[in-house]
């Protein structure tokens, strides 16, 4: 109802709004289809949402995200700071902000940045939000509410829109300069809303479609750049051990674990997978081109899986072309979901090519009708995937000094 998406009461219809039914159209979508959509329909929602609307009735009253954005364009516009982006331990701050004033909340932003540095204390920051808040009651307030688990969901929320950078390693959340032009709309558009005291008319106003955020829905993607890419799959495949890439892949593997890594946390399940398994097949491998075909931000982080047509994951080597692709499904539905299809993507990555092709398939666990169609795979149509569960997958791995040593026939 906050959001938008449907209206209930007791003993009446349950009515669904035109975002609502937005997201069910993205249910019968393809994937890449889907997560635009699904991008838009947030957007669409969350430039409107308030705080203080009327299912919360809150001492603050600001729209959250058209305020940060606000902020941060005013402070990369009006300040010296050498990055741009609000940064993490700075949320808070936002999320506490008494009301819409972007222009205050910069200034305050730059002084309290000014006078703690980059990387303040909890204690600090819980201090300052208090302030805010107008109040000293740490039983309502509490510390880990303020610091972790609020900016941990907004962030998670503002990147669903697709218009949000993670910088710095995830210290730094800043406006995704591949969006400037929608971005610079919704600012404009929503720094002054009109206010509810009507749940219903709050619904409807929250739930009305805003068609310029809908705008070339369909067009191409045309910021995408390989290098980018490429080049944020290395530092992180340099930088980043891999035993926290491992247990970040047995984490999403595992149904009672959560990431709890600054970044890794904030990117969706599946997009992730593909992030990390990219990751591990570049460290093992660096000499082999490692391409995921997942879509990125301007930091070459990713922001949606794979778009439909194409392989989540190409490798090139001088010898051999392997294709990879994940999967969270774990049913029977996984072997009908994923294995036609990954046979057509072989199938065309395999054409006109003098050197051997094959493909690694990855799931948590594999159903035995995915076996089965593995196996159909071959003998059918002499197309070659190897089934890994994800713990198989990373075991296999570390052991191998070639990507060949990684085919279960070998």
């Amino acid at each position: 109802k906050e959001f938008g998406f449907l209206y209930y009461k007791y003993g009446k219809k349950i009515e669904i709004s035109e975002s609502g039914w937005k997201l069910i159209e993205a249910s019968k979508n393809d994937v890449d289809e889907a997560n635009e959509l699904i991008s838009r329909v947030f957007t669409n929602a969350l430039c409107k949402y308030q705080t203080n609307n009327p299912f919360r009735r809150n001492a603050i009253d600001n729209a959250p995200f058209v305020l940060f954005l606000s902020t941060v364009r005013i402070l990369k516009n009006n300040y010296s700071w050498e990055k741009s982006g609000i940064y993490r331990a700075e949320i808070p701050l936002v999320l506490c902000w008494p009301d819409n004033d972007s222009t205050k909340l910069a200034d305050y932003i730059n002084e309290f940045r000014s006078k703690y540095g980059k990387k303040p204390s909890s204690e600090i920051v819980y201090e300052h939000c208090l302030k805010l808040l107008n109040s000293e009651n740490r039983k309502r307030y509490k510390i880990n509410q303020l610091i972790h688990e609020g900016p941990d969901d907004f962030i998670r929320k503002l990147r669903t829109t697709g218009l949000i950078s993670i910088r710095g390693m995830g210290h730094l959340i800043d406006i995704n300069n591949f969006e400037d032009s929608i971005i610079t709309y919704l600012i404009n558009k929503y720094s002054n809303y009109p206010k509810y005291s009507d749940e219903y008319q709050y619904y409807k106003y929250s739930g009305a479609i805003d068609e310029n955020i809908f705008k070339d829905l369909n067009k191409k993607d045309l910021h995408n750049p390989t290098s980018i890419k490429e080049s944020t799959l290395k530092k992180w495949a340099t930088e980043v051990d891999s035993k926290i890439i491992d247990d970040e892949l047995i984490i999403l593997g595992s149904r009672n674990r959560a990431s709890r890594h600054e970044v890794f946390k904030l990117i969706d399940e599946p997009t992730r997978l593909e992030f990390l398994v990219s990751i591990a097949l570049t460290q093992q491998f660096p000499d082999l081109v490692v391409s995921p075909n997942y879509t990125v931000d301007d930091e070459g982080l990713p922001k949606f899986t794979a778009k439909g047509g194409v392989g989540d994951i190409e490798i090139v080597g001088q010898s051999e072309d392997v294709l990879v692709e994940v999967t969270l499904q774990q049913n029977k539905t996984q072997a009908v979901n994923e294995i036609p299809g990954i046979t057509r993507h072989l199938k065309t990555f395999s054409e006109e090519k003098n050197k051997s092709v094959y493909g690694l398939f990855i799931a948590p666990s594999l159903h035995e009708d995915t076996n089965y169609m593995l196996d159909y795979s071959y003998h059918r149509y002499n197309v070659e995937i190897n089934g890994y569960t994800i713990e198989e997958f990373l075991k296999s791995l570390r052991n191998s000094h070639s990507i060949s040593d990684m085919r279960l026939s070998a």
